[in-house]
């Protein structure tokens, strides 16, 4: 007997039970739909958790303190300034420390202005890093004049009226803004009806660069100045900074980066250690690679079990069969046919339902996946958070495995009932 034989006759014996075969591959279907199903839902959460890392800084470590305490010395919430940043810099693993001041001022354009403007003061060697610029140039060190560089969101803070506020769709006053210079003032514009507090100078500020956005759904609301600029006009408004309780050698936050994600802890506890609050992506990071962890392992074995659910289903058609067909086993011993030729058989047969049931599981895994994927949402699946228009991810491995995986559970399942088929006696089962 011959293999083109033996596949014959197998796929000749399935097609006699068809209604059973069927029912026997729609179980190795579901189980392998399942398998590659959830694997795929695991490797898609793995991918856009992946893209999150892109975007995160994973070296950069956020530095706040308190100007009230003196000194690297002084406890939890030591004093920010340059000595600091000068300690920081001494650290091992540190690559740079970009010290950053938070300025509120408020603005004039034309017929347009805005009360509260959150400007973020850094050294202007260190902006390229800090923002990615649209069109424009950045901000220049030994400028006399403040120079900004802002994202388009923030154009909505200048208004007309206080009804513009109130329009959702308002974006701003169409100007080119790199051609429009605006009149800045230190603090909140409520501050220019107060006669208690002193008033500010006025400066001509010239916007030289737009930020680009990060998601052209959501406008950027950035503003930047050069540091150095920024200490200037509050040295030149020492009276306004300090009845707004300012402090003008002092920082806000500062940015340390390490050389590489591996010395990040050991940085942060250096950073602790001298009485800093230090926050890094890295611990937020560690927290949810356990999670892909975990949820991974959940996944595989949801699939494993709805195939082993499969295995039990082509064993048990598998047996059924065997007891059904004695007298065709013993007379296939009576003439003469090996053993290992019987064993084969039924083999192949248990194998071709794999086969089949993987197939049609890759099929319809595909289709699913079409289906989840077009036109989607943001959704929570399984205790993910999946964004709106993800893509499911299946690649051509995990298609393989799921038919090859299929194959040998049905290979498996079909091992004992084709003993127990090459075990029996020739003339018992030409008896029954």
């Amino acid at each position: 007997m011959k293999i083109f034989d033996i596949l014959h006759l197998a796929a000749l014996n399935l097609y006699r039970r068809l209604g059973r075969s069927l029912l026997t591959v729609i179980g190795v279907v579901i189980g392998t739909t399942s398998i590659i199903i959830m694997i795929a839902i695991g490797l898609t959460n793995l991918a856009q958790f992946d893209e999150m890392l892109q975007g995160a800084e994973i070296t950069k470590i956020q530095v706040s303190g308190n100007s009230t305490d003196q000194g690297m010395g002084g406890g939890r919430g030591a004093r920010l300034d340059d000595a600091a940043v000068s300690a920081f810099l001494d650290i091992e693993d540190v690559d740079r420390v970009v010290p950053v001041k938070y300025l509120q001022a408020h603005a004039e354009a034309e017929k347009y202005h805005a009360d509260y403007l959150n400007i973020l003061a850094v050294p202007a060697k260190d902006l390229p890093s800090m923002a990615e610029l649209k069109k424009g140039i950045y901000p220049r060190e030994e400028s006399l004049m403040p120079q900004i560089i802002m994202g388009m969101g923030a154009a909505k803070q200048f208004i007309e009226t206080e009804r513009d506020y109130l329009n959702r769709d308002y974006r701003g006053p169409a100007f080119d803004w790199l051609k429009t210079p605006i009149h800045l003032y230190l603090g909140g514009r409520d501050l220019k009806d107060d006669k208690d507090m002193p008033g500010s100078r006025q400066y001509r500020a010239d916007i030289v660069g737009i930020i680009r956005d990060r998601n052209e759904e959501y406008p950027n609301y950035d503003i930047y100045m050069s540091l150095e600029r920024v200490k200037d006009i509050q040295r030149e408004n020492h009276k306004l900074v300090r009845e707004l309780n300012g402090d003008i050698n002092s920082y806000d936050i500062a940015y340390v980066y390490a050389d590489k994600m591996e010395n990040v802890k050991t940085i942060l506890k250096r950073l602790n250690d001298y009485g800093y609050e230090a926050y890094s992506d890295t611990e937020w990071i560690d927290e949810m690679q356990k999670q892909q962890r975990s949820q991974q392992g959940q996944l595989a074995a949801l699939g494993f079990i709805s195939l082993i659910v499969s295995a039990i289903g082509i064993a048990n058609t598998m047996m059924t069969g065997v007891l059904e067909r004695r007298r065709e086993i013993g007379v296939m011993k009576v003439v003469g046919v090996a053993i290992k030729k019987i064993r084969d058989i039924f083999l192949v047969e248990a194998a071709m339902i794999g086969l089949l049931g993987g197939l049609a599981g890759v099929l319809l895994s595909h289709i699913f996946a079409y289906s989840l994927s077009t036109g989607s949402e943001e959704t929570i699946f399984l205790g993910m958070y999946f964004r709106a228009g993800i893509k499911m991810l299946i690649p051509l491995w995990l298609d393989m495995a799921a038919m090859g995986i299929a194959i040998v559970v049905g290979i498996i399942a079909g091992i004992f009932p084709t003993t127990k088929a090459t075990k029996m006696s020739p003339l018992e089962a030409i008896r029954s």
